[in-house]
């Protein structure tokens, strides 16, 4: 589902204003970048985003190409300075929201060894689909752009399900990747499904549709009529097969068939550069055929949006403070109101704040054109995103050193709606999950636990046969009782991960414990 009428209709004259620019803007930035195409792209593509977002009041901007100008710098400086910091980073390919966002965060250095895990990816969720739905999940999501919401329409579920579903898919992927043969319960061999991409000379995009022409190659099945799609999402039928929904999934003909029966954008407007072709190329025009196709004005916009529509869905787990491109802090998302305050040293003179999520996704950019006495001494803005979230930051010139302050309100946190994520894994998850962490166990967990089963039962067997009172007063099963319930504390010290006791120290407590017993 895209944004809320009120805040498109909102936005439009913005976005009209920016798009009548969007030659002379990618102009710019291709002279920023060096004539980098995906870079001045990407640069054009994030000033929308911030444009359309904070909506800056137009009466009040005196000279508009200046100001757009002005934001594409800062977000070119911020563009480098990320490269520089993109080696530290952690995050695997599946810990991305989608393989796009991947491809197009990752340092360039990286990007043979993403697109292998991309390819490894994608083989698994082609194979996993036919037998659960978790793999088709994985796919539209990972895959194929889509959001948790219109996942939850797709499959006939709940989003709550959909997001469960994701993180074990996510969680089982992970072990394919260290393991191919690791999952017997796939069915399959993972060189049934073939992904493959001719060379690694090749751009984000065009890497993009081979994953998305593989996964529609491996679709089994008959395409669903008419009338099936009817029963399928009218209520008709109580719910869908998980070899329903992977046919679906993997058949671009039944998926937009969906997509029109579920008013969801199709696949076409999904991925506008898939459809660039001869037909788009400037009419009359010399030389000759094989060049770079152009885009028309709707192909732009539906670009500049569906970047925009990304970046409005994201949630992110963490949020990280930037002033002009430089990481100053961070914290992590642990409540429905999250607030941080900054006090910043700079050297430098402020040109801009960035608020940035784990996944190096800009959700907002506070501009800096003046600092007092010639600007006001405290700006703000405010953002809008997906499920009522609002994000907020200050910049404030009142005390000694500049402060920042950032407000990220979710209402939805920690709620059934948007299930969160358990630390260290995906534990708790139905299906899939259980597969995934019984292949996953360790043998040192599973025998520690199997010696604590055998104690118990055998705690349980001796309360069967408790004897009569007074057997409970002799010296000796008083000793032995001591001993036991020594015996017990020893157990769950040692399982609590403390430092291990020495021998010495145990046989002095064994002594001091018959002792007391024996008084």
């Amino acid at each position: 589902m895209l944004r809320s009428a009120e805040t498109i209709t909102t936005a439009g004259l913005h976005e009209e204003t920016f798009l009548v620019r969007y030659g002379k803007l990618l102009a710019w930035a291709l002279h920023l970048t060096g004539g980098d195409r995906e870079q001045a792209e990407d640069l054009v593509h994030d000033a929308f985003i911030q444009y359309t977002f904070t909506r800056p009041d137009l009466d009040g901007i005196h000279n508009l190409d200046g100001y757009l100008y002005s934001m594409l710098r800062n977000l070119r400086l911020s563009q480098i300075r990320r490269r520089e910091r993109l080696p530290g980073q952690s995050l695997s390919a599946l810990q991305y929201d989608s393989a796009e966002l991947s491809l197009r965060v990752v340092d360039p250095r990286d990007q043979i060894k993403v697109q292998d895990e991309l390819r490894q990816i994608c083989r698994y969720a082609c194979i996993r689909k036919e037998t659960s739905k978790a793999g088709s999940v994985l796919l539209l999501r990972f895959m194929l752009g889509y959001y948790p919401r219109e996942i939850a329409l797709v499959m006939r579920g709940s989003r709550q399900a959909a997001e469960e579903r994701l993180r074990a898919a996510r969680g089982e992927a992970r072990l394919f990747l260290e393991n191919p043969g690791s999952l017997h319960f796939l069915g399959r061999s993972p060189d049934e499904v073939s992904v493959d991409v001719d060379g690694y000379a090749r751009t984000t995009e065009e890497f993009l549709q081979d994953l998305r022409k593989a996964v529609f190659r491996s679709c089994r099945g008959d395409c669903l009529s008419a009338g099936r799609v009817a029963s399928l999402y009218g209520g008709g039928e109580p719910s869908i097969e998980a070899e329903t929904l992977a046919h679906i999934v993997s058949c671009a003909r039944c998926l937009d068939a969906v997509n029109r029966r579920l008013g969801l954008p199709l696949l076409s407007e999904r991925y506008p550069t898939d459809t660039l072709g001869t037909d788009m190329r400037p009419k009359g025009g010399g030389g000759g055929g094989g060049g770079t196709p152009t885009p028309t004005k709707e192909h732009i916009a539906r670009r500049c949006r569906r970047r925009a529509q990304e970046t409005f869905e994201h949630r992110p787990h963490e949020l990280r403070i930037s002033v002009n491109g430089y990481v100053m802090a961070s914290q992590k998302i642990g409540t429905p109101l999250s607030e941080q305050a900054l006090s910043v040293a700079a050297v430098e003179r402020i040109e801009f704040v960035e608020v940035l999520s784990e996944q190096e996704v800009r959700l907002l950019l506070l501009c800096v054109d003046e600092q007092p006495p010639a600007g006001p001494h405290s700006r703000s803005i405010k953002v809008d995103l997906s499920d009522g979230r609002t994000l907020e930051a200050t910049l404030s010139f009142n005390s000694p050193w500049p402060t920042v302050q950032i407000a990220h309100h979710d209402p939805l946190w920690g709620t059934e709606a948007i299930a969160q994520p358990q630390p260290g894994g995906e534990s708790n998850l139905p299906e899939a999950t259980a597969q995934a962490a019984a292949v996953a166990g360790t043998g040192a967990t599973a025998e520690r636990n199997q010696v604590w089963r055998r104690l118990l039962r055998a705690l349980a067997g001796a309360l069967r046969r408790l004897p009569s009172p007074d057997f409970w007063l002799r010296p000796g099963v008083l000793t032995a009782a001591a001993s036991l319930v020594f015996i017990v504390a020893a157990l769950l010290y040692l399982r609590s991960d403390k430092p291990a006791v020495s021998a010495a120290g145990l046989l002095a407590r064994s002594s001091a414990a018959e002792k007391a017993a024996a008084a």
